[in-house]
């Protein structure tokens, strides 16, 4: 049995919601199976050609409640291993909604490009990298679940020499600059490639 806690590494201006996490292979394999066929068949990803495998099997789900939001961000990723990551977001909706949309916006942050209007059964699937935030739920709770799609890399490295390579050791310092600016500001914005995210029905 579990139940919804609070998430207290973020400010509530920030992001406010509860959530739980399961973990459920079988419950990973079954989506995986309904959603493969929106999902784009590789991912050219700085010249390599990633290939999607399955879903994340950790599932989070969130709780917001009337007045809940969630600031303009960018999802992270998840890596098993250098030849295996994350590079989409799959949002399940678990019930409808007054308010509370799912908004793409323009790197300022400032122009709304693309809306998705929770409803129950309604799986929206977009690029980790969509710079995009929760608007303010005006009744009610909203449900939702949250996974990614794990990608293989089609000609695996070796993972001693990707760890030696320029542009991992130029990630990690970037990575932990971030993550320095993140510790003094929560709520730090960071641009993004604009694509467009797309949305289909479970039902």
């Amino acid at each position: 049995r579990a139940g919804y806690t609070k998430l207290g590494a973020y400010q509530m201006s920030y992001r406010s919601n509860d959530r739980v996490i399961i973990v459920s292979q079988r419950l990973s394999d079954l989506l995986f199976k309904r959603l493969s066929a929106y999902f784009p068949d590789s991912i050219n990803h700085d010249g390599s050609i990633w290939e999607p495998i399955g879903l994340n099997e950790v599932f989070r789900f969130c709780r917001y409640d009337r007045g809940g939001t969630f600031d303009a961000h960018r999802d992270a990723y998840f890596a098993r291993s250098v030849n295996e990551r994350s590079f989409m977001t799959i949002n399940i909706y678990l019930n409808d909604t007054d308010g509370g949309c799912t908004r793409f916006l323009n790197p300022t942050g400032k122009k709304i490009i693309f809306q998705c209007q929770p409803q129950a059964g309604k799986a929206l699937v977009f690029l980790h990298d969509e710079y995009h935030d929760g608007d303010v739920l005006r009744l009610g709770s909203k449900y939702l679940m949250r996974t990614d799609l794990i990608y293989r890399l089609k000609s695996e490295i070796n993972q001693q020499e990707y760890c030696l390579n320029d542009k991992h050791i130029q990630a990690k310092q970037i990575y932990i600059q971030t993550k320095e600016r993140e510790n003094k500001d929560s709520s730090a914005k960071t641009l993004n490639v604009q694509r467009k995210p797309w949305s289909c029905s479970l039902q």
